[in-house]
């Protein structure tokens, strides 16, 4: 499973949040794509880490050189976002969590979810 393709799910899952709200078919059916896509990970890597430095994204030690000046790495630094892991028992309810808080973020910079 490549890491970077999991990640360009993530982006356009988020993305798409932008445009459908919680319960509509198409949202749901991008977070499914990318729980899947995550699920694909986790048989490979128990723990993914993904460590965004500037305009760098790292996976575990790995610079991914095809995410280089990705602009979701850059929007996650902004949002205090620096790692991303991911435990192996994670459900799709956690990372549909996960992606609420997320966004919230990313469309109320400096905001806390309560």
């Amino acid at each position: 499973m490549d890491p970077s393709r999991f990640l360009a799910s993530l982006a356009q899952t988020l993305s798409t949040m932008a445009l459908y709200k919680e319960g509509h078919p198409a949202r749901e059916r991008v977070i499914d794509r990318s729980f899947g896509l995550l699920q694909s990970l986790l048989e490979v890597d128990k723990q993914p880490e993904f460590s965004f430095l500037g305009d760098e994204v790292v996976f575990g030690k790995t610079s991914l050189r095809d995410l280089r000046d990705w602009e979701w790495s850059r929007r996650f630094a902004t949002m205090g976002i620096q790692r991303l892991e991911f435990d192996s028992d994670v459900t799709r309810e956690d990372y549909a969590g996960f992606l609420d808080e997320v966004f919230f973020r990313a469309a109320n910079p400096g905001a806390t979810m309560d």
